[in-house]
């Protein structure tokens, strides 16, 4: 059982100990908060404002390597977090899952049937100790017992259900309180994970969280409180739910209590290891089964190494007439910014950022920033530039009323509605408004001056599939949100037929082709290497 009286701070600079029986011990605090942001991921944490959580990160712990569970979306990540489980175990496994409709039961049950939560750890060993849940995704709930909880609120509204749970806190005290937002995702859904709108969502938690962190200061209560700040996944464009960095990387941020100060936590943990973070700071014991560890990074001794988020580039990427303007911006003022324009990695030496300028020419831009002799996580734009005597030699077909949920034959479809010519593999000016149910048919000629292998590769909302000389590289089909799939194929130096054929079913559309070439450079297929045949 937990002790009642908390040793000072300074004892924990030691952090994680041996005792003299052979057990490993944690360093404890009276409370945890967790705050989770629904959708936040680790590159959105870093592209947005948050100048709060970043004086939280200089002053407490931060990773932005850590990664949520496949597939990339909410239930079986929530339930991760919560556990210490993996969906192998605790048997949430997507979306779909319902408590009386599933596939694979859980490994340990409580007593309504679930994989015990970090909430059903605390109650059964500390009868006393208190626990409140406030969370805004209604989803979230069926996936819990909702009675172990001391108090559980659903609130829909994000900045409501942090500032009644925030309130909850300093009224009563609680040992353990889990706040869920759902704003955040929603955000991503509607504006997209690379927007404005999105990140000014995140800017705006950002504030309540310092609030937060501020008013645990004034109170003296921060040295017996430890915050954490995690996401249950990323995201890409306007959905989430595949394996690309951006949707599987999440950031954890601890602050307060035993927790080393200006720690940059730089091993690669995932989000299972969040619960029995909660429960070692606690006194609470995990069950063996849980394959979640406790984060100790957090707790031992800084590094020189700093943190220095991804630089946001504009434009994100893009076709464009003649010429574009390009700025860069990080969140850390102090940060420098190099860069590169000819697909080189970016490193201390490159080019520095000082201000916008024209770009005339299509590029890769590869950017990082530093502060202090750390470089962070590198960030790309591929801008492609278009010329007044550039000839589109992409041809598309366009059907509207397309109701399937895979890619169609399209030599079935009859006559398209509309056809044309265009630069690139893409839907942008072919989509009016907010049109769904409708498949698209685009084919060129490729021209390849470099024999070896290639990496195709397809993010799409929602199916697509690539044929290069009609045989097949890359399948993407299906009903779902953006989503990337990858193929490879040997080409000989020339021209190959290539063609994609891609279908929209309802909600947001996306489609984007691009390559790794065999000398190693990743981008959007250039505009350029498409001719008529």
């Amino acid at each position: 059982m937990r002790s009642s009286s908390f040793l000072p701070v300074a004892l924990f600079c030691f952090l994680l100990f041996v005792s003299c029986n052979g057990k490993q011990t944690y360093p404890q605090v009276k409370h945890v908060i967790l705050i989770g942001m629904d959708g936040m991921g680790a590159y959105d944490f870093q592209r947005a404002a948050t100048p709060e959580m970043n004086r939280m990160a200089a002053n407490g712990a931060l990773s932005v390597k850590a990664r949520c569970v496949l597939e990339s979306s909410s239930s079986q990540n929530w339930m991760s977090m919560l556990t210490g489980a993996i969906p192998e175990q605790h048997g949430v496994t997507s979306n779909e899952w319902e408590p009386d409709d599933h596939m694979i039961e859980p490994i340990l049950k409580n007593k309504k049937g679930f994989f015990p939560s970090v909430f059903d750890d605390i109650k059964s060993q500390i009868p006393g100790c208190r626990a409140y849940m406030f969370y805004e995704w209604e989803g979230l709930g069926r996936m819990f017992d909702l009675t172990v909880p001391d108090k559980v609120e659903w609130i829909n509204n994000g900045v409501e259900v942090i500032n009644k749970g925030i309130e909850a806190f300093f009224k009563d005290k609680p040992e353990f309180l889990f706040i869920a937002v759902d704003e955040t995702d929603h955000a991503g859904h509607v504006y997209g994970h690379e927007s404005e709108e999105f990140h000014e969502c995140i800017t705006k938690y950002d504030s309540i969280i310092g609030s937060l962190a501020k008013r645990l200061e004034a109170t003296g209560m921060l040295q017996n409180t430890v915050v954490i700040i995690t996401a249950d996944h990323g995201g890409l464009k306007k959905g989430h739910g595949g394996d690309s960095p951006y949707e599987m990387t999440i950031p954890v941020l601890l602050y307060g209590g035993p927790v080393t100060k200006g720690k940059l936590v730089e091993k690669s943990g995932i989000i299972a290891d969040i619960a029995p973070t909660v429960a070692g700071l606690l006194g609470i014991k995990m069950p063996e089964e849980c394959v979640g560890k406790f984060i100790k990074a957090a707790f031992e001794p800084a590094t020189d190494r700093n943190y220095s988020p991804i630089p946001v580039i504009v434009p994100r990427s893009g076709l464009y007439k003649n010429s574009v303007e390009v700025s860069m911006k990080t969140d850390v003022p102090e940060a420098k910014i190099y860069y590169t324009l000819d697909g080189s990695a970016p490193v201390i030496g490159s080019v520095l950022y000082q201000k916008p300028f024209t770009l005339g020419k299509s590029a890769l831009i590869r950017a990082v920033s530093v502060t202090g002799n750390s470089a962070g996580m590198e960030e790309h734009s591929s801008v492609r530039v278009v010329k007044d005597g550039d000839k589109p030699a992409v041809h598309y077909r366009f059907y509207t009323g397309y109701n399937g949920i895979n890619v169609p034959d399209f030599t079935k479809l009859g006559r398209p509605g509309r056809e044309g010519d265009i630069y690139e593999f893409s839907l942008d000016g072919l989509v009016p408004g907010n049109l769904d149910h409708f498949a698209v048919e685009f084919t060129s000629s490729l021209l390849v001056d470099e024999a070896g292998g290639y990496l195709f590769t397809i993010s799409s909302d929602d199916g697509s599939r690539l044929f290069i000389d009609d045989k097949p590289v890359v399948n993407n089909d299906g009903s779902h949100s953006t989503r990337t799939s990858s193929g490879r194929i040997t080409l000989e130096k020339g021209k190959h037929k290539i063609r994609v054929g891609y279908f929209d079913d309802s909600d947001s559309e996306f489609f984007e082709l691009s390559w790794r070439t065999p000398s190693g450079l990743k981008e959007v297929i250039p505009f350029s290497r498409f001719v008529t045949e």
